[in-house]
């Protein structure tokens, strides 16, 4: 395999016809993760399941990007006629476990992504054999602040480490050449072009949400690696998941298919005993015309529909909310269920309505963010004469008011993430299952 890579770096770097760079740069990236298939399957898998979009405007050889909620591997074709095939795989590989922490989704928002940059570089560079070019690594850290870090730390870890020692990153590395800024990149890694600025091998600028964008989309972003890497584990066969180092694995916080939580397989049986009107069925005799064959009879249809109400109200984080909807998306899936879903804090907020179709979550957006009124779920249901055998879930920390008036409304799931005697509520209708530590 590294002969193909081998063959096709040469080929690239000859290429003076943009068009055809293009294209073998695009099968220099596919034999890259080919290879990184073969030595490390799981690697390979969340490699695999990135889009990729070869253009000139990557701000590095490779670069993480978001586009909407979809996270996409950028590639730049003239500059990877710089990067080697060893330095490519490294790369590849630094790039996919960037993906496993989740790191382009948690510092977004950070302000000071030089240091993240540095952090995060150094967290994923210790489970490499070889470290890609410009791209920090423990022993720099170790030699800024001149004392013994730990290894295998998370890179919030060493971030904190970071600003806890007021370290002026590009102010030191731009004395060994290092800039961490997306202006270049050290060891003859940084690429300079007539009429460009220096390329660096590895570009983080793509993980900033700016503006509106910053939490507009962040609950599908999290929605979107979430499936991202329980596919690729489960794509991973079980001889090589024993292969993948423990702090990797802890990180994909996958959902076993064969270990459902108890409230899930709860929740699945009483979906199946919820009567939900009638429906034309030839099994059955016409009751009114049993003799009339053509004519279908009636069964029982059980119940399609699930209400879910999402507790907005800021004791819930924004991780929390994504991994239960996963979970009730599950169930949509299994059973051909249509899932409305309604954030509500103080009041239900219709104008956040969203449903999960086909199996897949869709831009579900937080709103409101006051204080918790469970009352405003009941008031909001008879105010849309919502049918009494509707099953209805809601997703709370537990922390509102004592005495609610329920209209009649008794088909209730509370699923609580804290403790059953922390629901507010006394005496409250259907039932409560709680689900902390599952």
């Amino acid at each position: 395999m590294m002969d193909q890579l081998s063959q096709l770096f040469q080929q690239l770097t000859a290429s003076q016809d943009p068009d055809q760079r293009q294209r073998l740069a695009t099968r220099y990236i596919a034999a890259g993760v080919v290879a990184i298939l073969k030595q490390q399957r799981l690697v390979g898998e969340v490699l695999l399941a990135l889009p990729k979009e070869v253009t000139v405007n990557s701000p590095g050889a490779l670069a993480l990007d978001w586009k909407e909620s979809s996270l996409i591997l950028m590639v730049h074709p003239t500059a990877l006629t710089d990067v080697t095939p060893d330095q490519l795989v490294a790369l590849l590989k630094h790039e996919a476990l960037h993906v496993i922490w989740r790191h382009p989704l948690r510092y977004s928002t950070a302000a000071d992504q030089a240091n993240v940059k540095f952090a995060c570089d150094i967290a994923v560079n210790q489970y490499l054999s070889q470290v890609p070019g410009g791209t920090a690594t423990l022993t720099d850290l170790r030699k800024l602040i001149h004392r013994q870090v730990k290894s295998g730390l998370d890179s919030a870890d060493y971030l904190q480490i970071i600003r806890k020692n007021h370290v002026d990153l590009n102010g030191h590395l731009r004395k060994t050449g290092q800039l961490l800024s997306g202006e270049g990149s050290p060891n003859g890694h940084s690429h300079s072009f007539p009429g460009r600025p220096q390329i660096p091998g590895d570009s983080h600028r793509g993980w900033l949400a700016e503006g509106a964008d910053a939490g507009r989309l962040r609950l599908q972003k999290t929605a979107h690696l979430q499936r991202l890497l329980t596919a690729a584990w489960q794509k991973t066969p079980a001889k090589q998941r024993g292969l993948v180092p423990g702090m990797i694995e802890r990180q994909l916080n996958v959902n076993r298919r064969h270990s459902r939580p108890r409230w899930i397989r709860q929740l699945s049986l009483w979906l199946g005993t919820v009567p939900h009107g009638a429906t034309n069925s030839r099994a059955r005799f016409n009751r009114r015309q049993p003799y009339r064959m053509e004519l279908p009879g009636k069964i029982t249809r059980y119940v399609t529909r699930l209400l879910v109400f999402v507790d907005n109200s800021g004791s819930m984080s924004d991780d929390e909310i994504v991994r239960l909807l996963d979970q009730v998306n599950f169930i949509a899936r299994s059973r051909s269920l249509t899932v409305t879903i309604l954030p509500f804090d103080a009041d239900v907020h219709q104008e956040g309505k969203q449903e999960l179709t086909g199996g897949r979550l869709v831009d579900y957006r937080r709103s409101g963010g006051g204080g918790t009124s469970f009352q405003s779920i009941f008031d909001y249901l008879n105010s849309q004469r919502t049918s009494k055998k509707s099953l209805i879930l809601i997703m709370t920390d537990g922390w509102g008011e004592q005495a609610i008036h329920d209209h009649g409304y008794h088909r209730v799931v509370w699923l609580l993430t804290t403790k059953q005697n922390e629901l507010s509520v006394t005496n409250p209708p259907g039932r409560v299952i709680v689900i902390g530590g599952e």
